[in-house]
């Protein structure tokens, strides 16, 4: 570094302006890539604007907004200016740029986006109040107002919403993300509370139909939600794999919010396109507060089957979850679910595979078998069966071929019967001509 760098850093405007006047280079970099009007510009010190309006004005070549070199990162003069927060030195560098433009860094992002961030609203108002800046979308698609709501700058949004009065406020980056997306990720009730008031679309869609809601929710932002509801927002919405708001409560484990969205509606056993519930989805992780809701305050069914045939059981055992497993068996859930696939696992099965020794014990002691074991019983039962079938088979042959013979019995006898009838008939009629010739005979 030379005397003008340390004279710079230090806001020392009458040292910089000897040092220039002797011909001090001031594009020369230091180490870290920066000139002396880096150092001046990225001064907190009111006072900074004198160093910085005395280098600019001594030396033609800083006649533009960025100075002849960037600092590591890509991040322009420009844009630590605006970092800064000094409003004055913002206004003075856009007053000496004579491009018309203002550069982005390798993100596409401009100073407004970063001023935006920072809740810098004099610097933003400066920018906006220059022609040669516009709140242009990064390589996101994000503009400065989303930078904003994202980091909860409210009196940064309130000045954009007052100096660009035509701001579209539903504006959505390339993933369909608008500002309320933003500050709702991020947990900001007050910007919330401001873009809904200004006309923000409560239940605005991203590419993956998922509301500001869904992203409170995935977060556990209670009190956004609270905020999302009562701004009308529809709690039943489902994304494009069939997940509601519940299912992503669950899989962050927000067992308040799980409740909450309970309490206004959507049901514990609510499946997605896979046919999981957002027991499984807090199964899956492990997170017991979050399915104790579910299971004892909301009657969750544990032994609802997923497409594939895995409960949440199933997941518990797979990750090793020997509290998940315990509540679950505690609440009947059945131990031995089967999959629909080929493999058939049950949840010991899991466990085995995971190599989960306390889980695969408690597993065995309330009654879970393996597949191994279900095939083994499957099998000599299908075995009883067949000696069984086998045993009635030739009883019900030889009962049949009893009463056949019973029923030839029965025919020969009425045969007999019948011949003998026949007989005494005859031998009736033969007595009774005999009688009458021996009558005629006798006359």
């Amino acid at each position: 570094q030379t005397a003008l760098h340390w004279s710079a850093f230090y806001n020392r405007p009458e040292h910089v302006r000897l040092l220039i006047k002797h011909d001090s280079n001031i594009g020369i970099p230091d180490s870290e890539g920066k000139i002396p009007l880096h150092w001046a510009a990225h001064s907190q010190e009111y006072t900074a604007i004198h160093t910085v309006h005395c280098i600019l004005i001594l030396s033609s070549e800083c006649g533009s907004i960025a100075g002849p070199d960037t600092v590591p990162g890509g991040l322009d003069l420009n844009i630590l200016m605006c970092v800064s927060g000094h409003a004055k030195i913002v206004h003075l560098l856009l007053e000496r740029n004579t491009s018309g433009t203002i550069p982005s860094d390798s993100h596409g992002a401009t100073p407004l986006h970063y001023g935006a961030q920072s809740n810098y609203a004099e610097t933003v108002g400066v920018f906006l109040s220059h022609p040669s800046v516009k709140d242009e979308p990064d390589l996101e698609g994000r503009t400065a107002f989303m930078w904003a709501a994202g980091k909860g700058s409210d009196d940064v949004i309130r000045t954009m919403l007052t100096l660009t009065p035509h701001i579209d406020i539903n504006m959505a980056d390339k993933y369909g993300g608008t500002a309320l997306h933003a500050a709702s990720l991020s947990g900001h009730v007050s910007t919330v509370r401001l873009l809904l008031e200004r006309g923000a679309i409560v239940d605005s869609l991203d590419v993956m139909k998922h509301t500001p809601l869904f992203r409170a929710c995935e977060m556990g932002h209670r009190h956004i939600i609270l905020t999302l509801i009562k701004g009308s927002a529809r709690v039943h919405l489902v994304d494009l794999d069939g997940h509601t708001a519940l299912h992503w409560a669950a899989l962050g484990g927000n067992a308040e919010v799980c409740q909450l969205l309970m309490e206004n509606g959507i049901s514990p056993n609510v499946q997605d396109q896979a046919g999981r519930t957002p027991l499984q989805c807090a199964a899956y992780g492990g997170y017991i507060t979050c399915m104790a809701v579910l299971l004892m305050e909301n009657n969750a069914d544990p032994n609802i089957q997923d497409k594939e045939g895995r409960t949440a059981l199933h997941w518990s055992c797979n990750n090793g979850y020997l509290d998940a497993v315990k509540l679950l068996l505690n609440s009947n859930a059945f131990p031995n679910h089967m999959e629909h696939n080929e493999e058939r696992y049950t949840p010991l099965d899991y466990a085995l595979l995971g190599e989960h020794s306390e889980v695969t014990q408690y597993m065995l002691e309330h009654g879970a078998l393996s597949i191994a074991a279900i095939q083994d019983i499957a099998a000599a039962s299908i075995q009883a069966l067949y000696k069984g079938y086998t045993v009635r088979k030739a009883f019900t042959e030889r009962k049949q071929l009893l009463m056949r013979h019973e029923q030839l019995r029965k025919d020969a006898a009425k045969k007999r019967e019948e011949e003998q009838r026949r007989r005494e008939a005859e031998q009736q009629i033969s007595l009774a001509r005999t009688e009458k010739q021996r009558m005629l005979l006798a006359r």
